[in-house]
């Protein structure tokens, strides 16, 4: 539709967006792509990896520039971390980026002096995952509503609920004071690390809010079944029920 309009009205984005188009088809021996997927539709983007992923396979050096960490994971086998200028570190690309994102500095338990909310721990047990929060409340709680979501070391949502979606007795002369218990069994993770953010309250409002307050780390949670890696296939373990025929 832009075939015929001067290149001097084009936006910044299709500016990036045609001089990606012409690198892509040059056939080059390397491509130096910066921050390609910052501009442009999901389409776009999705053209600009499979255009990438194609030009590693066929032999081509691919540099590629960004601070989309997914789109790193899926495209690179090697990984530069880069600050200020100096190179932090580099090597396998999911070491690089645990670097990055400072994983290794596990954090599965909280205290706070004030506020509602006084710890939080995430602990495994097993096959299961125990969240535990203490609270205290100065003016009594007739019903006591605590949300959480589990990410993954880059911040993208897995899985998340809250209390007011059970049928959660309430307490009769309210509390101030308590714990709250949480076993998850389902889904069951992949071999990672992960973040949790927690929110706390009543049934009208939250009064405490906590995004990724916790690092914690997940291993064998499957109990020795077989499962893929995270690099692959994302980061939790589905339930299947396999049949086979044969001719």
């Amino acid at each position: 539709d832009f075939l015929d309009t001067p290149v001097k009205r084009y936006s910044s984005g299709m500016y990036v967006r045609l001089a990606f188009a012409v690198a892509a088809h040059l056939d080059p021996e390397v491509m130096i792509v910066d921050e390609v997927l910052a501009v442009g539709d999901a389409a776009f983007q999705a053209k600009c990896i499979d255009r990438m992923s194609m030009a590693g396979r066929s032999g081509t050096t691919v540099l590629y520039v960004s601070h989309n960490l997914a789109s790193v994971q899926k495209l690179c086998g090697r990984c530069c971390y880069i600050a200020n200028g100096r190179m932090v570190s580099s090597g396998d690309t999911m070491e690089v980026i645990n670097s990055y994102l400072g994983v290794g500095k596990l954090l599965n338990k909280r205290e706070f002096e004030f506020g509602p909310v006084r710890t939080i721990s995430m602990i495994q047990h097993g096959n299961k995952l125990d969240l535990d929060v203490d609270y205290y409340a100065p003016v009594a709680m007739s019903f006591v509503n605590l949300g959480f979501i589990v990410s993954d070391i880059q911040g993208v949502p897995l899985f998340g609920t809250n209390t007011r979606l059970y049928n959660i007795e309430r307490f009769g002369n309210g509390t101030c004071g308590g714990r709250v218990n949480v076993t998850i069994t389902s889904p069951v993770l992949l071999d990672g690390m992960y973040l949790l953010s927690v929110w706390f309250g009543d049934d009208k409002e939250d009064v405490f809010g906590e995004p990724h307050c916790l690092q914690f780390e997940v291993q064998d949670m499957s109990l020795g079944q077989r499962q893929p890696t995270t690099r692959e296939n994302g980061h939790i373990a589905p339930t299947c029920q396999w049949k086979l025929t044969g001719a």
